[in-house]
């Protein structure tokens, strides 16, 4: 379980990311943005991480690897957990899984 601190943190984390990928993590027609919202942490961990040593995947890479670029292995802990459990619940409990 990860705590509500850190899915609170997540979510103030995610509004960098909302901006391309909608405030719900719907995805998102600018950049044609893939949805977010209850991808599980471990997919998301490891796409941060790939994009932070800038790793190209796909035609968004040009966007996302500086966006991950700086983030720390706590910041994206967080971004993973908070959109782990983005479709479990309106509050967004910790519910997620480290």
């Amino acid at each position: 379980m990860v705590s509500s601190e850190v899915v609170a943190w997540g979510h103030a984390l995610f509004s960098s990311c909302a901006v391309c990928h909608g405030a719900a993590g719907e995805g998102g027609k600018l950049f044609a943005a893939p949805k977010l919202a209850g991808l599980p942490y471990d997919s998301v961990v490891s796409l941060l991480n790939l994009y932070r040593k800038g790793q190209q995947m796909g035609a968004n890479s040009y966007a996302m690897i500086p966006q991950a670029k700086h983030l720390t292995d706590s910041e994206i802990n967080a971004l993973a957990s908070y959109i782990a459990v983005m479709n479990n619940s309106a509050d967004h409990g910790a519910t997620a899984t480290e």
